[in-house]
């Protein structure tokens, strides 16, 4: 999930780039129609709304929400006046002869399709997610090794939201597996699991030297003094006692993560 992210973000930082190169270019050439043009009005506009589009684009390629913010809208109402436009000036489609008329509507009508697809792309969730100012924990990640998947649900519905991954394993087993390839953050561990038990888990990172320093919180509803010790003593860094109490666990986390 941590690469997902990456390719993710990798992702948007070549799309920024590409839209300011592609409203830089544009605001020139609409600003550069205006005397020639049969809509010349709409050049003036359209020239303008590309310079807020470029404005928009430079601050995505920094990872500013408002960057988004001004792309969603500003391509909402580029669609909306271009279709506007369309209606009102029916030769803006009229795509007879190649002059300069003509590749200025083109370059309109793709704008346009450009616009719905940019919007599309940025009103997604996972891409509001990757730009939120208030994501300061974005792209740690949280393994959590339980057999209850309550447990596992309940943990990604809390943890997601606030910009963290989450891995998850129901065994033992599969947990020290994932510990060992995609080496999370910090794990949260339940002591009861089939199998392979938790405290054993948490034994066997702790021995392995790429696994040894990813904190351990116990997740578990054996909460006596002796209990929490042995969890201490094998190198655990935590002790949350179930059942699950959501706040509690938040704060925890970014406790031991921050």
């Amino acid at each position: 999930m941590i690469g997902t992210m990456r390719k993710r973000s990798l992702s948007i930082a070549v799309i920024s780039y590409t839209l300011a190169l592609l409203y830089a270019v544009s605001f020139v050439y609409y600003l550069s129609s205006v005397a020639t043009s049969v809509v010349y009005h709409y050049a003036i506009a359209v020239s303008l709304m590309c310079l807020v589009l470029f404005f928009g684009a430079v601050g995505l390629s920094f990872g500013k929400s408002w960057g988004r913010t001004i792309l969603i809208f500003g391509n909402i109402a580029f669609f909306a006046v271009g279709i506007w436009m369309i209606t009102l000036f029916p030769e803006v489609i009229e795509l007879q002869s190649f002059d300069q008329n003509t590749f200025f509507n083109s370059l309109f009508l793709g704008t346009i399709c450009l616009a719905a697809v940019i919007c599309a792309y940025l009103a997604q969730h996972k891409v509001k997610l990757l730009l939120n100012p208030d994501m300061k924990y974005m792209r740690k990640s949280v393994l959590v090794i339980d057999d209850d998947e309550g447990i596992l649900t309940t943990m990604k519905k809390i943890l997601l939201p606030v910009g963290y991954s989450v891995l998850t394993a129901s065994s033992g087993e599969r947990g020290l597996q994932i510990a060992q390839t995609q080496k999370p953050d910090l794990i949260v561990l339940d002591v009861i699991l089939p199998g392979l038990k938790g405290r054993e888990v948490c034994r066997r990172l702790k021995d392995d030297a790429a696994t040894k320093d990813i904190p351990v919180i116990f997740l578990t509803a054996k909460d006596s003094p002796d209990d929490i010790k042995a969890e201490m003593d094998l190198g655990a860094i935590a002790h949350v006692t179930k059942p699950l109490h959501a706040r509690l666990m938040v704060a925890k986390v970014k406790e031991i993560l921050g």
